[in-house]
């Protein structure tokens, strides 16, 4: 669970991104991930989906860190937002962070992401919704 505050605006969320990994390679991975956010100012939600991710990894040990990037899809019901102008909208995201393993299976991560909610034109006007989180 983080919290985030979009960027020169007075909305606060709380965000939960599960995800799976799978390695490509010895520095790429294909991240799939779910996006749930519940904002507490404006009271809200958004839940969705990013099939279309990744992590490039930097360096090398036991620490690693890495850039991220992010595309997907998610149902809102933040309509009262200036930024956003319907219920189903378009997720992107790119962030940088490091990830160490626990085990073979587990391992932690530590993330800074930009988020970015829009419509892709398919509403007007299309102002969309950037925001930092940690």
């Amino acid at each position: 669970m983080v919290l985030a505050r979009p960027l020169l605006a007075h909305e606060v969320a709380l965000f939960a991104h599960p995800g799976v990994s799978f390695r490509l390679g010895p520095r790429f991975e294909w991240l799939v991930e779910g996006h749930v956010a519940h904002f507490v100012s404006p009271g809200g939600f958004m839940a969705g989906a990013l099939p279309i991710g990744g992590r490039l990894y930097i360096g090398n040990g036991r620490v690693l860190p890495y850039a991220s990037f992010g595309l997907g899809a998610g149902w809102t019901n933040l309509e009262k937002l200036d930024e956003i102008d319907q219920r189903f909208n378009f997720l992107l995201q790119t962030g940088a962070g490091v990830r160490s393993p626990i085990s073979d299976t587990l391992a932690w991560t530590a993330e800074v992401r930009w988020s970015h909610v829009s419509n892709a034109g398919m509403s007007s006007p299309n102002l969309g919704l950037n925001m930092l989180v940690f």
